[in-house]
């Protein structure tokens, strides 16, 4: 068995070769976070009824590790603020400054590459402002896993606001218990698609 020293020093080799390969390549490291993080956005937009039971579950072990212990959960966070103490010692005041308007600068960008704006005759419907352009569903859905009892869930992008339209149709109809097509932006589908017994989600 290792000991936990010779552990630990394993694991420092390998957070080093690691960081070497990412050095190495840094736009290959990027691509794969990228591929990454749209594959479990892809999971969580796939079932996020599923996802939201796994952040409930997940906050519930952590609750109750640091109802456990308590003591060890106060240390951990002294610890925690006594590191961010030190990176921050260690930081001149022009290395901050540097570091501040890089996150702006990338706040920024972001904002003006996904930033929508109100601008159709549809429910629910958005038009992309920057980076492909293109529509999008947005709905708020009831959720009462989370705090605020809400989440917005979003479809698209979508080459038409009709599609775009459909798109948040099915996002409204497949609320539970669902009654009111009226409120729809083609309540005649919907009401069609259940007369003919296809369901709610068929009426997108």
């Amino acid at each position: 068995w290792e000991t936990r020293r010779s552990r630990n020093q394993r694991l420092a080799v390998r957070r080093e070769n690691d960081q070497a390969k990412r050095d190495e390549d840094p736009d290959a490291h990027a691509e794969r976070l990228t591929e990454r993080r749209g594959n479990y956005q892809a999971r969580r937009d796939e079932n996020p009824d599923a996802h939201a039971e796994h952040l409930t579950e997940r906050r519930g072990n952590y609750q109750a590790r640091r109802d456990e212990n308590p003591d060890a959960h106060a240390e951990h966070l002294f610890k925690c603020r006594d590191r961010g103490d030190a990176r921050y010692a260690r930081s001149t005041l022009q290395q901050r400054e540097e570091t501040r308007q890089a996150k702006n600068q990338s706040g920024l960008a972001w904002y003006h590459q996904n930033k929508s704006t109100v601008h159709s005759k549809y429910k629910g419907v958005f038009e992309y402002k920057g980076g492909t352009g293109g529509w999008k569903a947005s709905y708020m859905a009831t959720v009462p896993e989370v705090v605020c009892g809400k989440r917005k869930r979003e479809d698209g992008p979508f080459d038409t606001e009709v599609e775009a339209a459909r798109a948040w149709d099915k996002l409204r109809s497949s609320e539970p218990g669902f009654k009111k097509p009226n409120l729809l932006n083609f309540p005649g589908e919907y009401d069609a698609a259940v007369a003919t017994g296809a369901g709610a989600a068929a009426a997108a």
